[in-house]
């Protein structure tokens, strides 16, 4: 008797499975016109994919700050690595923040798959350099729109502090009172005498900020609460124009209504001096220092103060002991040889030039389209709103409307379509800005090392506050944490230089990206006298391949 045959009928292979990760703004939520868009379009390249989906995270709370709930969900159920798939929208969408970025990252090195759907990117851990370097400056990119954005569109009390009027809680030295129906800030007659007392002595330029801390006791300078003003509070003071009659609302500066506790004078002189440029009582005039405000001590934390030595031909930088540190000095020039070492790392080679304006050019993209549709909704709701406005109007002229009723509509409905006018306007805002950070990014990493030699004192010092999270001097080294977006092109910078055979491998990638010729989007332009910082994280980068 023939023995039977086995079944030939192969058993279906178990799909891979994956998770789903939405984020959406609370106000993008609210509105509904986010989230179920974002669902569809990741549904759709799950099925095209033919993944399994395990679980889906919807994420309402804004991406840039680090440990939100359902991420920290999303990481622990891909932790174990039985999910290899992670599907998000984009970039912007994934996060924010670099502390995210390094969690996924880790992830990713651990066998984890992440598609971006909308780029029609996936990332894992043999991704080539160039890939994985364009995807960081991609989220460099979105996290500083981001905070632009923020920055523009925090206009809550903006409006109060044009019309001169402090809208917040009153800060040392004042108190906040009720006029009519309007809170202001009058002095306070506990501290006012106090804090103008303070000014004067730092204005002398005798002092750093460490030990007019002692001197802000000595005069009795206190806290609400009758404790000693920490040194950073102390900091910021002198560093607030409202002390002068001026506020400063999200960088912008109005004229206050306020009784000022400084004269112009003494304002001036405070801000010589936290600028790097001591006044000297003894009569020799103004002297200049490269590096006054820009290094702490890496032992301690203080300051380093400079001095100047043999009639001012040298200047020494040292800690000012505050904390019982000895006080180890370094000379002004040893600082800048130093430093031009580390920013010859900076000089990177073409290819890696290429690569950023390829991923500045991607990234400016990305955040075009989705400053253009988000415009597109708020001049809608501009348009629905006027004609509110309008009907009301024609509806009071034919006394539809009760009497009572007109003024209160009309308010309501005006304030309305301001603040969505000033949201249009925190777009086109947010977007310049967010273009500005990327032409200087180009040009300070084209030429940081020969332009900072040749450069005024001014210029070096910008130059470094735009480059650098951290700068310390231990022992006389010279030791520079340089910003997550610095620290990347560096790194590519050196993985080149290490693997030469990346450069046609960019190649390979950048003409698959886009077969049509297209001009460079980015030009870098003439770097400014005063360069503002770009954003950044308090971590620093760390590459894991």
């Amino acid at each position: 008797m023939p023995r039977p045959r086995k079944s030939t009928i192969a058993k279906p292979l178990e799909r891979e499975r994956c998770v789903i990760y939405c984020r959406v703004s609370s106000e993008d939520q609210a509105k509904g016109y986010s989230l179920d868009a974002q669902l569809r379009a990741l549904r759709a390249y799950v099925a095209e994919r033919d993944f399994e989906t395990e679980a889906v995270f919807v994420e309402d709370e804004t991406a840039r700050k680090a440990g939100r709930r359902e991420f920290r969900e999303m990481v622990k159920a891909l932790s174990g690595g039985e999910i290899r798939h992670l599907v998000a929208e984009k970039t912007d969408r994934m996060y924010r923040n670099f502390r995210d970025r390094v969690t996924i990252g880790d992830l990713i090195e651990d066998g984890l798959q992440l598609h971006l759907a909308t780029e029609r990117e996936i990332l894992h851990k043999d991704s080539p350099a160039y890939q994985k370097f364009v995807h960081d400056i991609r989220t460099v990119v979105a996290k500083n729109f981001s905070d632009n954005l923020s920055e523009e569109a925090r206009k809550g009390m903006r409006e109060k502090a044009a019309q001169g009027i402090w809208p917040s809680s009153a800060p040392l030295g004042y108190r906040n009172v009720s006029v009519g129906a309007v809170r202001t800030i009058e002095p306070d007659p506990m501290s006012a005498k106090q804090v103008t007392a303070f000014f004067e002595a730092y204005a002398t330029g005798d002092h750093s900020i460490k030990t007019a801390a002692v001197v802000a006791q000595a005069i009795g300078l206190r806290s609400r609460k009758g404790a000693r003003v920490a040194v950073s509070a102390l900091h910021q003071m002198l560093q607030n124009p409202l002390y002068k009659g001026e506020i400063m609302w999200k960088g912008v500066t109005y004229p206050g209504k306020h009784v000022p506790l400084v004269s112009e004078a003494t304002w001036a002189k405070v801000q010589q001096v936290l600028g790097g440029r001591a006044v000297n009582c003894a009569g020799f005039g103004r002297r200049e220092y490269a590096y006054r405000g820009i290094f702490t001590c890496g032992r301690c934390g203080c300051a380093m103060t400079p001095e100047s030595k043999k009639d001012g031909r040298y200047v020494y930088y040292s800690c000012t002991g505050f904390k019982g540190c000895p006080r180890l000095s370094v000379s002004e020039a040893a600082i800048t040889d130093q430093i031009a070492a580390h920013l010859e790392r900076l000089t990177i080679r073409p290819t890696v030039m290429d690569m950023l304006r390829e991923a500045l050019r991607l990234s400016y993209r990305d955040v075009k389209t989705e400053s253009e549709a988000r415009l597109a909704d708020l001049r809608t709701e501009a348009k629905r709103l006027a004609g509110s406005l309008e009907r009301l109007y024609l509806d009071s002229v034919a006394g539809n409307v009760p009497a009572a009723a007109y003024p209160k509509l009309k308010a309501k409905w005006e304030m309305e379509l301001a603040t969505v006018d000033e949201q249009i306007a925190a777009y086109g805002r947010a977007n310049r800005a967010t273009w500005e950070d990327n032409v200087q990014m180009l040009e300070l990493v084209s030429n940081s090392a020969a332009r900072f030699k040749t450069a005024s004192i001014e210029l070096r010092r910008a130059m470094l506050k735009s480059l650098l999270s951290k700068s310390q001097i231990l022992d006389g080294k010279v030791i520079l944490t340089m910003r997550p977006e610095f620290n990347l092109i560096l790194q590519a910078n050196l993985e080149l230089i290490e693997n030469p055979t990346l450069e046609t491998d960019f190649e390979k990638w950048q003409g698959r990206q886009d077969s049509n010729p297209r001009p460079a989007v980015l030009e870098t332009a003439a770097l400014p006298t005063e360069l503002h910082p770009c954003v950044a994280d308090t971590i620093i980068y760390q590459n894991r391949r």
